[in-house]
């Protein structure tokens, strides 16, 4: 794999509310949740949705109504180019930030300049 010389920054963060099992937030789907956050930070940031490359979201335990949570909140979001990677990892506690070094590898390869990264479970 060939590196860039290229730095990665992280630009904004954003985060749903806590919620106690089985209240408030239960009925609230992961991939909502991430939709709203994504969209918030569309919005917060003022970001150009047609420069990003990419949706990394981690998630352990995506349901079958929803196998690629990645891509079902990128397009809950809206105002994302539908052509834009998307893609869920999975990896029990640490998902968050493994799509976080995904996204920087990805920079650093130079198959994109610009993701949007995060984390969901309800």
């Amino acid at each position: 794999m060939f590196q860039l010389n290229k730095r990665v920054f992280l630009c904004s963060g954003l985060r749903t509310p806590f919620g106690h099992l089985a209240k408030t937030l239960a009925t609230i789907e992961p991939e909502d949740l991430m939709g709203s956050v994504i969209r918030e930070i569309i919005k917060r940031t003022q970001l150009n949705t047609d420069l990003v490359n990419g949706v990394l979201i981690g998630c352990v335990g995506q349901g079958s109504h929803a196998p690629n949570i990645a891509r079902i909140a990128a397009l809950k979001a809206g105002r994302l180019p539908e052509c834009a990677n998307a893609f869920t990892l999975q990896a029990n506690c640490i998902s968050s930030f493994e799509a976080i070094t995904s996204a920087a590898r990805h920079i650093q390869t130079g198959e994109g300049d610009l993701y949007i990264v995060g984390g969901t479970e309800s």
